[in-house]
């Protein structure tokens, strides 16, 4: 006979391969040898969440016999570990609405406020592709029992997730709202880098959608470039960062503030002196000033030849271009208006003479 060890037990029937030891060794992790969960098909796993479901339910409603030979807790223990089983089926079945009633079942008897935390943080992953909005409801209620209960890093997690899922159905003042709210639970503790990434999410949605944000977008962009360049290693990566908010500050007409930001960081980063960004947003702002377009135009694109320009710089130089083409149309026309104003009253004074 042939013998092969197989989880440290001797295994006497002849081998048929590696593949088929995986395999025995998979069903008994998963199932305990009972059953061949690949070649189940989904519909046969909604038929075994429906019977745990019936089981569960059962024991919560006993009859005269059982409530008189076990107790409420071994019931309840029972009715539990019944509904997991059924919720995974249901996951397995891909009937993610009814995995997320029955995780949210499970929730009630759980333990802890913590394991009931993690509960309804399944049930909300089960329902995140088919229903987003039901899914940051759930999470909403894990968030809060979490920070309630002092698990303060997963409250984080589960609140940027949440500014994720109404990112990807385009709520942004939503998605702000999240992001921010777990900025603030990961400062408390102390996660400086996976709250300056989160913050930087929140800045560039504020920048990219909405025009009335813009002080508020700096202010965190600033934030972010601060606590970034702490870290002597992260300050050459900050600064795409720093024109972003340059530009912010042009797109809000504020060309002072800008020159401050150049003046600030080139003394935090040598590297800056002499950059191609440096040298970028130097040309852009003598065009602004002398309001030239045409040298505007020039300058981004011999910059965007070289060094791509995404939605935010895209949105925010379109926006100070429309600016500077409004108050050079504005000066014409109030050029013109001047003009005829002035033939107007030499052609009145000619008339009474």
């Amino acid at each position: 006979f042939f013998f092969q060890a197989e989880d440290g037990i001797r295994d006497q029937p002849r081998s048929r391969g590696l593949g088929d030891v995986y395999k025995r060794q998979y069903q008994r992790r998963v199932h305990g040898n009972k059953m061949e969960i690949a070649f189940h098909k989904p519909e046969w796993f909604i038929v075994e969440a429906d019977r745990y479901t019936a089981k569960a339910n059962k024991l919560l409603k006993p009859g005269f016999f059982k409530r008189l030979f076990t107790s409420e807790d071994e019931r309840n223990d029972g009715a539990k570990s019944c509904l997991e089983k059924a919720a995974n089926c249901y996951k397995l079945g891909k009937n993610y609405a009814k995995a997320a009633e029955t995780y949210i079942r499970v929730a009630s008897f759980e333990p802890t406020p913590i394991l009931s935390a993690h509960t309804m943080a399944e049930a909300a992953t089960c329902l995140m592709n088919e229903n987003p909005g039901e899914a940051c409801k759930i999470l909403d209620n894990a968030v809060e029992m979490y920070s309630v209960n002092g698990n303060l890093r997963m409250a984080a997690k589960y609140a940027e997730k949440m500014g994720d899922v109404f990112e990807n159905s385009a709520q942004y003042g939503k998605a702000i709202e999240y992001y921010m709210k777990s900025v603030d639970l990961q400062d408390l503790e102390a996660e400086n880098y996976g709250s300056t990434q989160t913050l930087k999410k929140a800045a560039e949605l504020m920048a990219l959608h909405f025009d009335n944000k813009f002080v508020e977008a700096i202010k965190a962009y600033e934030q972010v470039i601060d606590r970034t360049m702490k870290v002597k290693v992260l300050k050459s990566s900050m600064r795409q960062t720093i024109i972003q908010l340059c530009l912010l500050f042009l797109a809000n007409d504020d060309a002072v503030g800008s020159e401050r930001v150049i003046n600030r960081y080139s003394l935090e980063d040598e590297g800056l002196i002499g950059s191609r960004e440096l040298s970028f947003l130097q040309s852009l702002m003598k065009a602004i000033e002398a309001e030239d377009t045409g040298e505007f135009e020039k300058t981004l694109y011999g910059y965007h030849k070289v060094t791509y320009l995404g939605k935010i710089e895209t949105k925010l130089l379109m926006l100070i271009k429309k600016k500077m083409e409004d108050k050079i149309n504005n000066a014409i026309a109030d050029g013109g208006l001047a003009q005829n104003n002035c033939f107007i009253h030499i052609r009145l004074s000619i008339t009474q003479y």
